[in-house]
């Protein structure tokens, strides 16, 4: 490490399972960029001094993760449209002291949905699970889609009040409605799409019956996902997806979503 070594990492609470260090590390080594990348894993009371530090060391870059993705939106100075529609962030890259945020969470679901469940969402009947910076950016893409309705459940009152305040105001033709997560259980049959925004495994969630019914699953999570049947998919593409964005804009060298996979699944090894 030099002088001139760029610094980059991941923040976010209980991240020992990121595959980002390996994604990110990989890439470096081959591109031979001059960088190095770590975990910041901290309790909410220490973001201030992490980005502190990202300003003074300087850090380059960060990935964010739960729970983060929208705590960001009070220290980055200037927002892709993403993330000014969502509020929800999940790269800052340090120009200069200036803090850019980018939300590349959205080209990843869009990929998944669109290229490997083969969904056009115009229309469609959707269930969310979980409310928060992923869920944003999971309902704003199905609004600009015109998905028909969104149904979200919510795992606690605050969450549920924030949200839907931001949805009622994001939402255009799309139908809204809010439900607890208690009730996923009960959930009717005629949706189209349900989408895990949540850390938890959606059988414990909606009850493994219940999920073998519903005819497409995407859960955002990809650590530990054993997918056992067409149409329920984990999170490993929309992973690929914005790291390679990620990259360009971290680098500006292209790789393919199809390049990461591969790091991806070696590292799963």
């Amino acid at each position: 490490m030099s002088g001139n070594t760029a610094i980059y990492g991941i923040v976010g609470r209980n991240i020992s399972y990121s595959l980002s260090p390996s994604i990110y590390r990989a890439l470096f080594q081959k591109y031979q960029i001059d960088a190095v990348y770590n975990r910041f894993d901290i309790a909410p009371p220490q973001l201030k001094d992490l980005i502190r530090a990202v300003r003074a060391l300087p850090i380059a870059g960060l990935n964010v993760t739960i729970p983060y993705k929208e705590s960001f939106e009070d220290y980055i100075d200037k927002r892709d449209k993403a993330v000014a529609a969502t509020g929800s962030t999940n790269l800052v890259i340090n120009k200069r002291g200036v803090l850019h945020g980018y939300n590349t969470d959205i080209d990843g679901i869009a990929a998944t949905i669109e290229k490997k469940l083969k969904l056009d969402v115009h229309g469609t009947n959707v269930v969310i699970l979980g409310s928060g910076g992923s869920a944003r950016t999971v309902f704003h893409y199905l609004v600009t889609k015109r998905a028909g309705s969104v149904t979200v459940y919510h795992r606690s009152r605050r969450r549920e009040k924030q949200f839907s305040a931001w949805a009622e105001e994001s939402r255009r033709r799309t139908k809204y409605r809010s439900e607890k997560m208690s009730s996923a259980k009960e959930m009717n049959d005629e949706f189209d799409l349900c989408v895990n925004c949540t850390p938890m495994e959606m059988s414990r969630l909606i009850g493994t019956t219940k999920a073998s019914q519903l005819p497409k699953c995407f859960e955002l999570r990809y650590a530990g996902i054993k997918t056992t049947r067409r149409g329920h998919i984990g999170g490993e593409y929309m992973l690929a997806v914005q790291a390679a964005k990620n990259f360009r804009i971290m680098t500006g060298i292209e790789v393919t979503p199809e390049e990461i996979v591969r790091i991806i699944r070696r590292a799963s090894r």
